[in-house]
């Protein structure tokens, strides 16, 4: 490491592929943190996770209505460390949702605004500072999914997918929907912006297709995602799919030039964002809950990234590019529904029925910084305590120079 920066230091080493090389090896290198953990405050499993924009605040929602927000920022100077929680809604508090809290996201800019999506068939925008909803949208079927634009720069609008085929926009600015998008033909499991381009969209639902929207155009749909890649007859042309099952998870990569998608059958598939085919990339993992979406992340840049998508009480690490499964991440005692990756810090949180909400931290950095936190306390320590031996021996010289 220390050949690695002074290489970096006199320009042998190019700064951005340093920077990427070292977070490759960091997010390769997880491993459940033994220092650090979240606070368990939770009441029922743990259904979703988002992280603001400045990595401090972990907002979570629950399988009972309840959210809860995590202070992930260590102020004590020790490596050991538990993030306590620093606002509840509790499933008895009065704005609480009713039933299970599918789906939370920060507001891009800041986090003084999250909005929630439900169960219980309706969307909260949330003042986080007062934990009072300002604004509550209600919907005719339950919500599975809601997703606000990183990107957004005229209008910030919220994708809601749920148990209807029909894909709504909500404008935060006025509170109403201004977009339905048609295309699906069963319920809509999932929805994700495009983190490069602001209007585009995709959507997966039980019909087994993924569809790319222009939310500037609520007509028609720009492509569907075709897993034959196009090599069917134009008789069928109606009938295209991206999975032979129902789609119930989407994630960008960086860039935005590729798309992973998630299906009941476990099977996740990469996606060229730009010609619209299926690349020669499969990862699997096991089947999850079925009328259920799933929050997956992908970690890295360009030239190296990884997914982290979960499969029961595991979290597969696969490499984006090759399909390589390259860690198996165990601690979770049952299914594990959620994962967020914190490029600030590179490390991994994730969520699942057992109630826990788990660190996931580069394994070659943990342990080292722990060791040197407690030998300087040590050391500290020795040094501040004399011995008596020490204390009351006469040091004075008599010695009077001629």
């Amino acid at each position: 490491m220390i050949h690695q920066i002074e290489n970096l230091r006199i320009g042998v080493t190019d700064p951005l592929l340093f920077k990427t090389s070292e977070a490759y090896k960091r997010a390769k290198n997880l491993a459940l943190s033994s220092h650090r953990d979240v606070e368990n405050v939770f009441s029922s499993g743990v259904r979703t996770l988002d992280l603001d924009a400045e990595g401090r605040y972990l907002l979570s929602g629950c399988s009972d209505g309840s959210i809860y927000i995590h202070d992930l920022y260590n102020f004590t100077g020790s490596p050991s460390f538990t993030a306590n929680s620093v606002q509840v809604i509790d499933r008895n508090h009065r704005f609480a949702h009713k039933y299970s809290t599918e789906c939370v996201q920060w507001y891009p800019q800041d986090s003084g605004l999250f909005v929630t999506g439900s169960m219980d068939k309706s969307l909260k925008v949330w003042d986080s500072n007062r934990m009072r909803p300002v604004e509550t949208v209600k919907f005719v079927g339950r919500i599975f999914q809601v997703h606000m634009s990183t990107k957004a720069i005229s209008k910030c609008l919220v994708a809601v997918a749920g148990t209807e085929s029909i894909v709504r926009l909500v404008d935060l600015t006025t509170g109403s929907c201004t977009h339905e998008l048609r295309g699906h033909e069963s319920a809509v499991l999932t929805c994700r912006w495009s983190p490069c381009e602001e209007f585009l969209l995709t959507t997966g639902g039980c019909d087994g297709r993924i569809i790319v929207w222009d939310a500037r155009s609520g007509k028609s749909a720009l492509r569907i995602l075709d897993h034959n890649n196009g090599q069917v007859n134009y008789k069928n042309k109606g009938k295209l799919k991206s999975h032979e099952v129902a789609v119930n998870g989407l994630c960008f990569t960086e860039n935005g030039q590729n798309l992973i998608s998630l299906g009941w059958d476990g099977r996740a598939k990469l996606w060229n964002m730009t010609s619209g085919k299926k690349e020669g990339v499969e990862y699997k993992a096991k089947p999850s809950e079925k009328s259920k979406s799933v929050q997956f992340d992908v970690a890295g840049s360009s030239r190296k990234e990884l997914v982290f998508i979960p499969s029961d009480g595991k979290i597969l690490v696969y490499e984006v590019q090759t399909g390589e499964l390259v860690r198996t991440l165990r601690g979770h005692y049952n299914e594990v529904n959620s994962c967020k990756f914190n490029t600030l810090y590179q490390e991994l949180y994730s969520g699942a029925h057992d109630r826990n909400i788990l660190i996931w931290t580069p394994d070659l950095l943990q342990e080292a910084a722990y060791k040197d936190h407690v030998n300087i306390q040590s050391v500290s320590t020795n040094s501040s305590v004399r011995p008596v031996g020490e204390v009351t021996q006469d040091v004075w010289s008599s010695d009077e120079g001629d």
